[in-house]
């Protein structure tokens, strides 16, 4: 489910994926080592070309408004690893803003060459013996939060921050990272 945050270049998107290969599906006779759906929420930033620009605080702000207290949530705890310095410095902003250490979790500068948006956010993993009914309420619970979050009226970042940003790297590397 993707949710546009108007005027900002920014969407909410949830997804939901099983992540076991098909073809280990006829190995798993008795149904051990099956995994439950895999759901994510991604504050996503769309039309760039590295994640350099990415909206830090706006992730913290919706984490806080709409998923802090959400307890019925059994969110993976393991915390993102990040190789480049400006994605690790945004995990650290992150917790300087009081959310979670597992929140960051994503694609972001390899994405973003691929496909022209970068996703942080969290995740969490049904149990395998979900049923279809249940995982489907799960599913519209996330709807009905990332409808919500779509329409929060706290924007990203201020239009000056982001200038400023791509001033600053535009006189070193030559590339802000941002299409336009």
């Amino acid at each position: 489910m993707d949710a546009p945050i108007p005027g900002s270049g920014y969407t909410v998107r949830w997804e939901a994926t099983e992540s076991l290969p098909t073809q280990d599906v006829g190995k798993l006779v008795d149904g051990s080592g099956l995994g439950g759906v895999e759901v994510r929420f991604f504050l996503v930033q769309q039309h760039v070309t590295s994640s350099k620009a990415y909206d830090w605080d706006h992730l913290a702000l919706l984490w806080q408004e709409y998923l802090a207290y959400e307890g019925w949530i059994p969110w993976r705890l393991h915390p993102p690893r990040k190789k480049l310095q400006w994605e690790k410095d945004g995990v650290a902003r992150l917790k300087e803003l009081g959310a979670p250490a597992f929140l960051g979790y994503g694609f972001g500068e390899g994405q973003a060459k691929l496909s022209g948006e970068v996703r942080f956010g969290a995740r969490f993993v049904l149990p395998p013996s979900t049923e279809l009914k249940e995982a489907a309420e799960v599913l519209s619970r996330m709807a009905v939060i990332g409808s919500r979050m779509a329409q929060h009226a706290t924007q990203p970042q201020a239009k000056e921050a982001v200038i400023a940003l791509i001033d600053g790297e535009s006189h070193g590397s030559g590339d802000a990272g941002v299409d336009g």
